[in-house]
């Protein structure tokens, strides 16, 4: 495993390539760095990535295998009603949705 320092926090990659990639643009491949976060318990969910708002714990949402909690049955409508995990993730881990419902545990 590649491990590549990223906002106060580290991604893996399978090879020396894929984390040659990541580092030379970072912003081009965001959404997974950020999902990563997350997975691996560096970032802790604080806030309705949508929103910002407070989440309920009964409006959740699973992206690409991680539970994400939403403020409301809107949001949670709005990520389903995306067209693949590739969508809904881009809407969840997007940069400007991290720093709305992520920090740093």
């Amino acid at each position: 495993k590649q491990a590549v320092d990223y906002k106060d926090g580290q991604v893996f990659f399978c090879c020396k390539r894929c984390a040659g990639k990541f580092a030379s643009d970072p912003s081009k491949f965001a959404e997974m760095a950020n999902q990563q976060l997350v997975a691996t318990g560096q970032y802790q969910q604080t806030g309705c990535p949508i929103s910002g708002g407070d989440v309920d714990d009964e409006a959740v949402v699973s992206v690409n295998g991680v539970e994400v909690k939403m403020c409301c049955g809107n949001c949670v409508k709005k990520v389903e009603s995306q067209s693949d995990d590739a969508a809904k993730a881009g809407l969840v881990f997007s940069d400007k949705s991290f720093n709305k419902g992520f920090e740093k545990k």
